[in-house]
């Protein structure tokens, strides 16, 4: 995974990081079951996020390219039988709990996380769900540091964050504007529905409809039911499927849009 190149600007990226210095050798000593007790003391994380130079942990994420899983808050989800590892779930598991009880949100992911969503921005789930992380912990680290004087301000912050710290978001953005400026009838979605016909294998989804110089261009998208604190999947499912459906309709204009968000038909 190209984390470190994708997010070097925003955050640090720490490979194969000691759990017990980041959730602290006290709170992994407490724990009473002496096998788990042994394996976290011994183990280590796939990978830290932290703030940027401060060391300050705000996700860890765990790569189960073995079994291909995804982590459901606490819960360890996967549909193959562990041949290589058949104490795989309780080792991730244990790491999803001290992560919890050490505040620290955590996520488990495989393939269908790390794989370009499209080949035109080389952006994967795994970008929108650090995105969605950065920004609600800069959010809420902001929201105790700053009095606010109407609930309009706040709002305008949480956007503006998810704007500059979620590459998908941005990416909306970026085409949005390109789009409204050879198009005037395009508007936000015209419609955004939950698709919920893929729960029995641990799926969410949305479809979004938008409006485009009197057409409408739709799209279906599903993302694994990963959660953590600060991330919600179906949330990224809206995202991802709005972005879907404006790439749809940049395709139909013949529209060439540029990272700078300047356009040319």
């Amino acid at each position: 995974m190209a984390l470190r190149s994708q997010w070097e600007k925003e955050v640090n990226v720490f490979p194969r990081v000691h759990v017990k210095n980041v959730v602290g050798f006290d709170r992994i000593q407490a724990i009473k079951d002496e096998a788990e007790r042994d394996y976290l003391l011994k183990t280590k994380f796939d990978f830290v996020i932290c703030k940027k130079h401060s060391g300050v942990p705000i996700l860890v994420i765990e790569f189960d390219g073995m079994d291909g899983g995804f982590s459901r808050v606490l819960e360890y989800e996967t549909h193959k039988v562990p041949i290589r590892d058949q104490h795989r779930r309780r080792k991730l598991e244990a790491k999803l709990r001290i992560c919890a009880e050490a505040e620290i949100p955590a996520v488990v992911v495989s393939s269908q996380e790390t794989t370009h969503i499209d080949v035109a921005s080389r952006l994967t789930i795994l970008d929108g769900i650090i995105g969605k992380v950065l920004a609600s912990e800069l959010f809420t680290q902001i929201c105790e540091e700053r009095e606010f004087n109407s609930l309009d301000e706040v709002e305008d912050l949480e956007f503006t964050l998810h704007q500059r710290k979620n590459p998908i978001e941005a990416e909306i953005t970026r085409l949005m504007t390109a789009l409204i400026t050879v198009e005037r009838g395009t508007s936000l979605p015209k419609l955004q529905t939950p698709l919920s016909d893929r729960k029995n294998v641990g799926e969410v989804g949305c479809r979004t409809v938008v409006e485009c110089g009197g057409q409408e261009f739709a799209a279906d998208i599903y993302v694994r039911d990963i959660n953590c604190r600060g991330f919600v999947a179906y949330g990224l499912a809206v995202d991802l499927s709005w972005l879907t459906a404006l790439r749809e309709a940049v395709r139909a204009t013949r529209l060439i849009t540029s990272p700078d968000g300047s356009s040319s038909a």
